[in-house]
């Protein structure tokens, strides 16, 4: 009988765990899928993520090698990648139709800038995803209705971040601002997907005006130039 019991309490732990790994890896996978099938709806553009985790203890969801990739019009590369994303989500809000996530982190982004004579490839996102939420588009087309579940972020963090400016060698490169911004969605019934993606777009493009304003004259003169070149001028 007391060899039983220290098999049982050996045994269960060790199920447990593997149930977990496996819960962990499944949800992970869940994850990834539903992000690369989406999101492109929104951005107009392929999406890819090289892979995602999830901790169901804590809550926590870990994207490694998110890619997307620039809007039509643009160069054939991406319009920025981020290194890791991470995002820790309230458990109990896992049920209701407004999560709560407690923090989302991006981290080591890098933003491809292209400009062109009337728009970048992140504004062209932007409206890209505007558009996917038109109230003139078909209903099965729109993106965010009102039953959709919604988000409330506690705090949105951006670190460790950079910018190339232009295509190829010639690029100029610049540092991200670091952006930290708390209290998203906590009013009224919070932010669907889309307005969750295109708040994240619209800071990550006021950090790159930020950034290009605040260089010396001497590298705005290249950033010029790179855009006239673009341009055709």
């Amino acid at each position: 009988m007391r060899r039983l019991v220290r098999i049982l309490m050996i045994a269960v732990p060790l199920v447990l765990l593997i149930g977990v790994i496996v819960f962990s890896l499944l949800l992970g996978r869940l994850v990834k899928i539903s992000i690369e099938h989406y999101v492109p709806q929104m951005t107009e553009t392929e999406v890819r993520i090289e892979s995602a985790h999830f901790n169901p203890l804590i809550g926590r969801i870990r994207l490694k090698g998110a890619e997307v990739d620039n809007p039509e019009g643009f160069s054939d590369g991406q319009a920025f990648t981020f290194g890791e994303v991470g995002v820790l989500i309230r458990l109990g809000s896992l049920f209701s139709n407004e999560i709560h996530i407690r923090e989302i982190r991006l981290r080591e982004p890098e933003v491809f800038y292209e400009r062109r004579l009337r728009s970048s490839n992140i504004s062209k996102l932007v409206e890209n995803i505007e558009a996917s939420t038109r109230s003139d588009r078909p209903q099965t087309e729109r993106i965010g209705e009102k039953d959709e579940v919604r988000f409330r972020i506690d705090r949105l963090l951006i670190e460790e971040g950079r910018i190339a400016i232009g295509v190829g060698p010639g690029a100029v490169r610049l540092t991200l601002p670091q952006v930290d911004m708390s209290e998203m969605g906590s009013e009224g019934r919070g932010l669907t997907l889309d307005q969750t993606v295109l708040l994240v777009l619209r800071i990550i493009g006021r950090s790159v005006g930020d950034a290009v304003t605040d260089v010396p004259g001497n590298v705005f003169d290249r950033i010029r130039g790179i855009f006239q070149r673009e341009n055709g001028d």
